[in-house]
């Protein structure tokens, strides 16, 4: 599990505290704008990694998916 500390992030912020044995409630469909449904289909996919690393780009990465949808996939850090 990948996480940035957001200060006063309404996520991070919560995560930073759980322990062993804590529920955690998953939603059925992943949110925000880096999803591979939001993605179209291409010749090449450059993830351009800063400051936050490959976190954001794991499960991209790890989507046997993302390779049907593009010819070459980019990671650059």
């Amino acid at each position: 599990f990948y996480s940035i500390k957001v200060p006063d992030g309404p996520l991070t912020s919560r995560l930073q505290h759980i322990e062993v044995g804590d529920q955690i409630i998953l939603r059925p469909k992943p949110v925000g704008t880096l999803v591979l449904d939001a993605l179209l289909p291409g010749e090449h996919l450059w993830f351009l990694a800063t400051g936050t690393g490959l976190a954001p780009f794991a499960s991209l990465m790890r989507d046997p998916e993302t390779y049907e949808k593009f010819e070459q996939v980019i990671m650059m850090h």
